[in-house]
């Protein structure tokens, strides 16, 4: 069905917007809001119908549909001013005003159209021999091919991006050195048509496996999964992921699961021109997925390799699952939150797998982040801290090239004392890899722990130029509260969506503000949010300080030393909440566990105003001359 619209044509077939012969960018959700007010346009639909029948009643904000109706009336000429396409009646609903032609008429057939009929037509697999039975976690067996499934359609996608984001060079007389630079994209979590349990976890999942697949071409920079994380399932606006993620281009879409098929309805966006340059539905049954898969995998290294002598498939092969369910589990673990309930959901299911699959490194790389996770945040023993330390070691062992082990044991390292071999780890990988943004992170993060705040800062904000990511942002914050830039602390946690960890430290600025009444307010939210946690206890101890309610933030502040985490800068802030409540034996105490577990950050010892009680205190004045020791043989042994 087309729909004519003044100079618009909406093609349902083909999901495609164009005007006036050009094909205009429009997400896929937005893109299905305006064929549904058009299909009801003889009546007033309202919100609760267009939650239901978009969205299939999951829980969604008023906010997302206003700005999707926005999206929409933006894409056909509207506006809300003049409202001469959709109109709004408050408090009601919509409905599609504007006069609609309706044509039928067949399409004439393109050239892709002929191409797609001479090459090999799908087949169909399906999970197990009895399609009626309910898949799972729990499941058994599974086809190996269910793996090659995933696989496939990702190499798939992985074969169209490299040709469209690179086509204006392929047909170019240009010599190869006169080329431009490749392109900054970020892949989204993709829409699941049919929300379910059971299959939500693709629409992240599939994304980050095409983000690793993607990091592997040199020359193009890929925006990492914890950048892309905040926009699951959501439908944001294309203008503002790239203003949020500096791009060029942006791949979204929709998915599809059932029993036999995975379908996926795909849109690759060039943001400097707002031109749709590709939109495809990809579905994708498997008994051919092996042979395919190699084919593609082939084509697209040959194709990128035409395009520029700088631009190749990196030789070192990812590693690929054994096991098709372990590789579901996978998935599933990846797509988990990053709260203390996902993290657990998440290495359950990653204990499952690894059993199934123990020779697939990412199982165990994920394992150590979700377990050094909760050894921080759900005050975990040493033991979890060591467990986190061995998953990296194990991956190491079966992918020696793994960056993303290497710079999360390097962040470990930094918090357990070895901050010299953390240093020498994170710059070992820089020096292979200027652009890698994880050892950025992770050298930033040491140089805060030695009190090197300028490196510290121009290291993060280095690793969030290569791949925007909030929670580097929030943890960029520390580093600016570390010398008192508070309003820069700020807009660093005003990036992404809020947690515990942005609150809680929103929560310490006011503080130190002297905003009580506004720090009060996060600190409650924070533990409404995380109860019995890392960051309740944290927050019950400063908030006891606002109300001096001393034996209850005592109370908290011994339950977190209890749990003897072995992050000492932890232990350093933990430290402060004893000197606010003028314990000064504790507090004291405190300081020089973390100094004795690597903690020399200098300046924010002589500036920070919490620990005011103990500058007096002849032991104090010992402690900072050591902390002034460290931190200087560190800075002459490294700058």
């Amino acid at each position: 069905m087309r729909y004519i619209v003044n100079q618009f044509e909406i093609d349902t077939q083909q999901y495609t917007l164009s005007r006036e012969g050009d094909l205009l960018a429009i997400e896929p959700k937005v893109f299905d809001l305006m064929v549904y007010l058009i299909e009801h346009r003889q009546r007033l639909i309202s919100r609760d119908e267009l939650f239901e029948k978009l969205w299939a009643g999951r829980e969604v904000s008023d906010t997302t549909l206003s700005n999707h109706i926005k999206s929409a009336r933006k894409s056909l000429g509207d506006s809300a001013e003049r409202q001469a396409v959709i109109k709004t009646l408050r408090g009601r609903g919509y409905q599609f005003i504007a006069e609609v032609a309706v044509t039928t008429e067949v399409e004439l057939e393109t050239e892709t159209s002929k191409a797609s009929e001479t090459s090999t037509p799908p087949v169909t697999i399906t999970d197990s021999d009895n399609t009626n039975a309910e898949r799972t976690l729990s499941v058994q067996a599974a086809s190996p091919l269910q793996t090659r499934l995933y696989q496939l359609v990702i190499a798939t996608l992985l074969l169209a991006i490299a040709g469209l984001v690179f086509e204006p060079f392929l047909n170019s007389d240009k010599n190869i050195a006169e080329l431009p630079s490749l392109k900054r994209i970020a892949v989204l979590p993709l829409q699941n048509l049919h929300p379910n349990a059971q299959t939500d976890y693709l629409g992240f999942a599939i994304a980050d496996q095409i983000i690793g697949e993607l990091s592997t071409v040199s020359g193009l920079t890929v925006r990492g999964s914890g950048s892309v994380r905040q926009y699951q399932d959501q439908a944001p606006a294309p203008e503002a992921v790239a203003k949020s993620l500096s791009i060029d281009y942006l791949l979204n879409g929709t998915y599809l699961r059932d029993e036999k098929t995975l379908s996926l309805h795909i849109e690759l966006i060039n943001i400097s021109t707002h031109q749709l340059i590709w939109r495809e539905t990809v579905t994708a049954p498997a008994e051919q997925a092996f042979t395919l898969q190699r084919n593609i995998a082939d084509k697209l290294s040959h194709k990128l390799q035409l395009i520029d002598a700088g631009t190749s498939i990196n030789k070192i092969k990812a590693q690929q699952p054994s096991n098709a369910l372990a590789y579901e589990l996978y998935l599933r673990a990846i797509s988990a939150p990053e709260t203390n309930q996902g993290a657990t959901m998440a290495i359950e299911m990653l204990n499952q797998a690894l059993s199934l699959d123990p020779s697939y490194a990412p199982i165990l790389v994920a394992l150590g982040q979700r377990t050094h996770f909760l050894a921080l945040f759900d005050l975990g023993s040493d033991t979890e801290t060591e467990r986190a330390i061995s998953y990296y070691h194990s991956a190491l062992v079966l992918a020696p090239q793994s960056q993303l082990a290497l710079s999360s044991l390097a962040k470990i390292y930094t918090e357990t004392g070895k901050t010299s071999k953390a240093v020498e780890l994170s710059r070992k990988i820089i020096q292979l890899n200027s652009q890698d943004a994880q050892a950025h992170f992770a050298l930033g993060y040491s140089y805060r722990y030695a009190g090197m705040i300028e490196q510290s800062i121009e290291h993060i904000e280095t690793a969030l130029r290569i791949d925007p990511n909030s929670r580097w942002s929030h943890t960029l914050s520390i580093s600016y509260i570390s010398i008192e830039q508070y309003e820069q602390a700020l807009a660093a946690l005003e990036i992404g969506a809020d947690t515990p960890y942005s609150l809680g430290w929103k929560a310490a600025i006011y503080l130190h503000q002297g905003k009580h009444d506004i720090a009060m307010r996060y600190l409650d939210r924070v533990i409404e949010m995380e109860p019995d946690s890392f960051w309740e206890y944290d927050s019950q101890g400063f908030k006891a300080f606002i109300t001096q309610d001393i034996e209850k933030g005592l109370q908290a502040a011994q339950k977190l030393e209890a749990a003897d985490v072995k992050d000492s800068e932890a232990t350093f802030y933990w430290a402060t909440i004893y000197a606010l409540l003028k314990d000064k034996e504790s507090a004291l105490r405190m300081l020089n566990k973390a100094v004795d577990n690597g903690y020399f950050n200098y300046p924010l010892f002589q500036r920070e105003t919490h620990l005011d009680s103990l500058r007096q205190d002849v032991r104090f004045q010992q402690l900072l001359n050591r902390v002034k020791d460290k931190h200087m043989t560190f800075k002459q042994q490294y700058f």
